[in-house]
């Protein structure tokens, strides 16, 4: 793992919490739905790529492969 810049651990926080609370939303339309996901297979679809990126983005960004303008502290 590689050492992160407070501007990187900030980012990383953002990756994980967005990726949290969207995960959260689908699980809690899918409860409040019978254990059905009501809405149109593209919004799902959109809502898992969405989660998927950012665990994507959060792990680069732990290996030290995204530095973005995230190297200054």
């Amino acid at each position: 793992m590689a050492n992160l810049t407070l501007k990187q651990q900030d980012e990383l926080h953002q990756n994980i919490s967005q990726a949290l609370a969207s995960f959260m939303i689908l699980s809690q339309h899918f409860e409040d739905n019978g254990n059905k996901f009501i809405m149109s297979g593209e919004i799902t679809r959109n809502a898992l790529w969405n989660i998927q990126t950012l665990l994507e983005n959060a792990d680069k960004i732990i290996n030290g492969e995204i530095t973005r303008g995230l190297n200054n502290d």
